[in-house]
């Protein structure tokens, strides 16, 4: 439902407001209320959680993998091992 890479994106609080005004609106569509008690009812019942847990959450988690990435342990053999002509792949 989310877009994709959004956790990638640095995003303030006026911007995870809109994104989820946007969603609010989608749901208030979608079950044909105004009632915003009503919305969040429904989105607890089909397991939604609100933007501003889940992008945080997704944002520490896609800077630990890059953190591991960026980690030498990480790297591919051909950049590490200086003391032959590694530098492409063998094949």
């Amino acid at each position: 439902m989310y877009a994709c890479f959004l956790e990638a994106c640095p995003l303030n609080i006026a911007d995870v407001r809109s994104l989820g005004f946007v969603i609010d609106s989608f749901f208030i569509k979608l079950f044909k209320t105004d009632n915003i008690n009503t919305v969040r009812f429904c989105q607890i019942q089909f397991g939604y959680q609100l933007l501003s847990i889940i992008i945080p959450s997704r944002t520490d988690s896609f800077l630990n993998k890059l953190v591991r990435l960026r980690s030498p342990y990480y790297m591919r053999p051909w950049h590490v091992n200086k003391t032959k002509d590694t530098t492409r792949p063998q094949g």
